[in-house]
């Protein structure tokens, strides 16, 4: 619940949210693996499906490839999920007063055996909340802001001396640590 309300001040106010350290490495291909900071960085990602989702830019093709930069390595569920996600979510109409997750487990894309992954579980859950008197999930926060989407998706993806959230990206083989 702070998290995301420290998300949306930031990009409320244009004031630099600095989410400190994310600790990994970097591979040849200059794909940078994290070891720390991998539900900051989830967040973020999902942040920025859902806001192009609202926007209906998951047809875009160039948002496509951007976010498909995001992917799992530990859990080929996980992956599959980020996925579909992008690839499918163009497609998704929640029905009456349906959360953005129960329009999601709804899909033929996603498997039931889904529901029982604990990443997937969470990101199900950060999207939509645990639906008590909190206002903890991406859709129940930022829908109140409706009209204020295309200012944040603007924000996000400008450059990184204008997003107001940032990090500082630590990779430990340049530290001497694997």
């Amino acid at each position: 619940e702070k998290f995301l309300g420290s998300l949306l001040t930031a990009l409320k106010t244009g004031e630099q949210l600095k989410l400190d350290f994310v600790y990994g490495s970097t591979n040849h291909q200059h794909q940078f693996y994290p070891l720390d900071g991998q539900q900051r960085l989830t967040t973020l990602w999902l942040l920025h499906w859902y806001i192009a989702y609202r926007l209906n830019k998951l047809t875009d093709s160039s948002i496509i490839k951007r976010l498909l930069h995001f992917s799992y390595e530990t859990r080929s569920s996980s992956k599959q999920f980020c996925e579909r996600l992008v690839k499918c979510g163009s497609k998704l109409m929640p029905q009456n007063q349906e959360t953005i997750s129960d329009a999601i487990m709804r899909q033929t894309w996603f498997p039931s055996f889904w529901r029982q992954d604990p990443t997937i579980q969470a990101m199900l859950r950060m999207l939509s909340g645990e639906q008590d008197n909190k206002i903890d999930g991406i859709e129940e926060l930022f829908k109140l802001n409706n009209d204020y989407l295309p200012k944040y998706w603007e924000s996000l993806i400008s450059n990184s001396n204008e997003c107001p959230i940032v990090f500082y990206k630590l990779d430990l083989e340049n530290i001497g640590q694997s």
